[in-house]
């Protein structure tokens, strides 16, 4: 369904020559093509079966779990994974998985980011030395060994609230864990955008009020950001959306994308953002134009969920959630396991405009966002960072 702003110099502080770089930087960008398909599977996942529900997400955590399952699987179960990392060794697993996890806990101008992963099994099924050096090692993680029949969610809640400082709600319930569940990975991801300083770049200044029709056809009044400043534009016919496109800071963009009428069926375009060629075709087709936009969104968002449904609708990987599952070698010792939960817990905040801004500007907008609409936000490679559907 999150490596913003990577620097491609990296490459050169992981490897000792020019080849190895040029190698890495290959697969580096292979590994976002996986993320963008990713992304795509995921919106057009909760356009068929949560279309009411606003929502949005990432979907590097997910694949940084899958990085870690492959360096503790067989090879049957390795090439598999490999095939959805759109990666080719355990090299590459392990220098694209550190670069990216490294660049998604910083703080520079562009943006503020932490990425917090942890790994849960039950006390009397131990992680192995060699799961928890690989998992501390290529991703910074923390594995826990809990009693999963002591109260396991409350121990797993307390733990992501202190992660987050009480700022999300956990995606389990009470009773989901028993004796019989198997491995958890949980990741809390916090970033912070900042707009840009420059006078003609876009940015909110002020609430607006609008009417807005959801998808089941009920319309109600909502608060709206207007926005405005240098920008794209692209009337895609062939998708049946129209787009809008502009820049946070250098290497850092924005996509908003409504349909191009009054039908607000985004399934076809959303079906296809499965392919990551898509999005590329969709930035190739906007032009220059100043917005003046009025966008019912916040500017602090949370969101709560289980990859795992997503990625079984997908048909993707299912055999890792089957408890007769044994394509892991090294996960545990002298057994196997299998995964039952893989939690993503999400807060994305952008900067407040202060009052004087607001006070700056006259709220006329030439387009409003009153039926429903997606987001990307994107990195400096155009790969998806965090993507949003707004339906309600």
């Amino acid at each position: 369904m999150l490596a913003l702003s990577l620097v491609v110099a990296v490459a050169a502080n992981l490897f000792a020559s020019t080849v190895c770089a040029q190698n890495y930087t290959e697969a580096q960008l292979k590994y976002y093509d996986a993320n963008t398909g990713l992304c795509g599977i995921g919106i057009d996942q909760w356009f068929q079966y949560e279309p009411e529900r606003n929502q949005f997400s990432t979907a590097f955590p997910l694949l940084f779990m899958l990085s870690e399952l492959s360096l503790n699987s067989k090879e049957d179960t390795t090439a598999e994974l490999y095939k959805n990392l759109n990666l080719r060794s355990e090299d590459e697993v392990v220098n694209v998985n550190q670069a990216v996890n490294t660049n998604l806990n910083t703080k520079n101008e562009v943006y503020q980011s932490t990425l917090i992963l942890n790994a849960y099994t039950d006390i009397d099924s131990p992680f192995s030395e060699t799961f928890i050096q690989n998992f501390a090692k290529v991703f910074n993680g923390t594995v826990k060994n809990i009693d999963y029949s002591n109260d396991a969610v409350a121990t797993i809640r307390d733990s992501l609230q202190s992660d987050s400082g009480n700022d999300i709600e956990i995606a389990l319930k009470d009773g989901d864990i028993n004796k019989d569940t198997g491995i958890i990975l949980t990741a809390y991801t916090n970033i912070y955008f900042p707009w840009g300083e420059a006078s003609d770049s876009y940015r909110p200044y002020k609430q607006i009020d609008i009417s807005f029709t959801a998808l089941d056809g009920t319309q109600s009044n909502k608060q709206a950001w207007y926005s405005e400043g240098a920008g794209k534009y692209a009337e895609i016919e062939n998708l049946g959306i129209k787009v809008f496109q502009f820049s946070l800071k250098p290497g850092l963009t924005v996509v908003l994308g409504t349909s191009l009428n009054d039908n607000n069926d985004l399934s076809g375009a959303f079906n296809k953002l499965r392919d990551p060629a898509t999005l590329a075709y969709i930035l190739t087709q906007t032009e220059s134009k100043y917005l003046k936009l009025a966008v019912p969104i916040e500017l602090t968002m949370r969101d709560s969920r289980d990859y795992i449904p997503e990625v079984k609708r997908a048909g993707l990987l299912t055999e890792l959630f089957e408890k007769n599952f044994d394509g892991f070698d090294t996960v545990y010792d002298n057994k196997s396991g299998y995964i039952s939960y893989m939690l993503s817990h999400t807060r994305l905040e952008f900067e407040q405009p202060t009052e004087e801004q607001a006070a700056s500007v006259v709220a006329e907008p030439d387009f409003i966002f009153d039926k429903p609409y997606f987001f990307l936000v994107l990195d400096q490679f155009n790969t998806p960072a965090f993507i949003g559907l707004i339906t309600n």
